[in-house]
């Protein structure tokens, strides 16, 4: 299975043990959310964490504060408000 992580706020879940299961749900599902998902598409990746930033299953998970910190401490850009300013350079809009 390819994971798709949306956006630098997200990572795949750290307990392998978690990816596993929820994986080995996934194809029994046949690509479904095997998950109490409602969403509009439920094929994984769903529509809840594509479009509403949020992931039934928990395959994927929210960095935490110091997590975001920390990489924006050892990057070369910094996260401002929803911006990145790349030092000595423009600032740029997330899409």
């Amino acid at each position: 299975m390819e994971y798709f992580i949306k956006d630098y706020t997200w990572k795949l879940n750290p307990n392998e043990n978690i990816v596993s299961e929820i994986t080995k749900g996934i194809s029994r599902n046949d690509g479904h959310c095997p998950s109490s998902n409602t969403g509009e598409d439920t094929k994984c990746p769903c529509s809840n964490y594509r479009l509403h930033d949020h992931c039934c299953c928990n395959l994927y998970v929210k960095k935490t504060i110091n997590e975001l910190i920390e990489e924006a401490a050892n990057s070369e850009s910094v996260i401002d408000g929803g911006n990145i300013v790349s030092w000595g350079e423009d600032i740029t809009t997330i899409a």
